[in-house]
């Protein structure tokens, strides 16, 4: 049972030409129990969530994109547990060309509270600085909303 949700909306870091460089978003809902919250993170560590989400992402891009997501180790340095997928996109353009990217999709869960982020780097900004921003905001907002 969700308690509460928000949502950030998605921003963008510009690269050089003023272009979206990177697309970022968050959700995070607040359930009625930890052990609600650790089964959301249970059931994305599952194979068919794995696959489920390389092909919606796959299809979503459209017809030519290549989704390739690895499953990353969990990292208790931000909250109490979390699960996460990254890798490379291969998306072809209108007018022929290739784009290549990188991904990251990940849950964080601290109690009752779940976070979900998405990052796309679609121009090599630097997809690891910005998570390394990223990852302690979720971990704050955790410690505030459970603490």
């Amino acid at each position: 049972v969700t308690v509460g949700e928000a949502e950030t909306g998605t921003f963008s870091i510009d690269d050089a030409e003023g272009e979206p460089g990177q697309l970022v978003t968050m959700q995070t809902v607040v359930l009625d129990s930890a052990d609600s919250a650790a089964a959301i993170l249970a059931e994305a560590g599952g194979d068919a969530f794995i696959t489920c989400v390389q092909d919606l992402f796959g299809e979503s891009f459209g017809q030519g994109a290549e989704v390739t997501l690895a499953v990353l180790p969990d990292d208790p340095a931000y909250t109490e547990e979390s699960f996460g997928l990254a890798g490379d996109l291969v998306l072809p353009t209108a007018s022929g060309e290739t784009l290549y990217g990188a991904m990251d999709l990940h849950l964080f869960r601290t109690g009752e509270v779940v976070s979900f982020t998405a990052t796309l780097d679609l121009a090599d900004l630097g997809l690891e600085a910005t998570l390394g921003e990223l990852y302690p905001v979720v971990a704050e907002r955790h410690a505030t909303e459970v603490g």
